[in-house]
């Protein structure tokens, strides 16, 4: 009985990811983004089960969907700065971004309801640089999204009481993509990730290097730990969200690039988690 009971709920929860899904693949579509930039990875899925994985229950809808929108918008800031964009186009563009000019920005930009708050995100990112910074808008995103985006002063003690908690999962999220994307991104011509930074610097071999940053993630998950104990328990239920952002950098990089091949372990999880009923 308590099987059938599990299997109900994990269909039930699974029923509204698929709606939510619906939703922000149909917001995709109507961007018209790869359509435009054609470089642009189509990553909308992949960016929504790794949403699904930060707040995976049924009463967070909006706010995965709002994070999967964040996180689709990081993936072609991160391909334009590192990849396909040249040094006076990204210029040009971060220009256009700090001082509000809308002359150099992609027409999509104009086109969709939500590109006030989108911009200012954008702007941030932007003015900071690099994926760490990326990762703890995400963590505010998290703990914003959870509270109803109310700008009121426990949600701020909270931000400021997990600084240490938002930080580390910054870290564990760079350097777990950076284990699991390094060896395409040097091949393809992308920016040197910590692991061949490490490399050069230190004169070691790969696998040195990786065992380097491997220590360097389990420290940050003691640190997590050890905040996280910290919190009242109140504080500890939106908290947690933040740490799976952690976890799910795990899983979408410990096969590889998760979100660069679409055939691979994360096409597996995606169809075991959101298409496919237990039975």
């Amino acid at each position: 009985m308590l099987l059938q009971l599990a299997k109900l709920n994990f269909n039930i929860i699974q029923d509204t990811h698929q709606n939510d899904l619906k939703d922000v693949i149909r917001w995709w579509r109507n961007l018209c983004i790869v359509e435009d930039l054609d470089f642009t990875r189509d990553r909308i899925v992949e960016s929504f089960f790794f949403a699904a994985g930060i707040a995976s229950e049924a009463q967070h809808g909006s706010m995965r969907k709002w994070l999967t929108k964040v996180i689709q918008l990081i993936l072609i800031i991160d391909d334009v700065y590192d990849i396909y964009g040249s040094l006076t186009e990204v210029q040009q563009f971060t220009r256009a971004i700090e001082n509000g000019s809308t002359s150099a920005k992609p027409c999509w930009w104009k086109q969709h309801g939500t590109i006030k708050v989108i911009y200012q995100h954008l702007k941030s990112i932007l003015i900071m640089g690099g994926l760490l910074p990326q990762c703890q808008l995400l963590s505010f995103h998290v703990i914003f999204g959870l509270t109803n985006y109310k700008t009121t002063n426990e949600t701020l003690d909270l931000c400021k009481n997990c600084q240490e908690i938002i930080y580390h999962t910054s870290v564990i999220i760079r350097l777990c993509n950076d284990q699991g994307t390094s060896t395409a991104e040097l091949e393809r011509g992308d920016v040197a990730s910590s692991i061949i930074c490490y490399m050069q610097e230190e004169n070691v071999s790969e696998d040195v290097a990786r065992e380097h940053i491997e220590s360097i993630i389990l420290n940050s998950w003691k640190k997590i730990n050890y905040h996280f104990n910290t919190l009242s328990t109140s504080h500890q239920k939106i908290v947690k969200h933040v740490i799976n952002e952690a976890r799910m950098a795990h899983v979408m990089y410990h096969s590889g690039d998760g979100f660069g091949v679409q055939d691979g372990e994360t096409q597996d999880q995606v169809l075991i988690n959101l298409v496919e009923p237990l039975i």
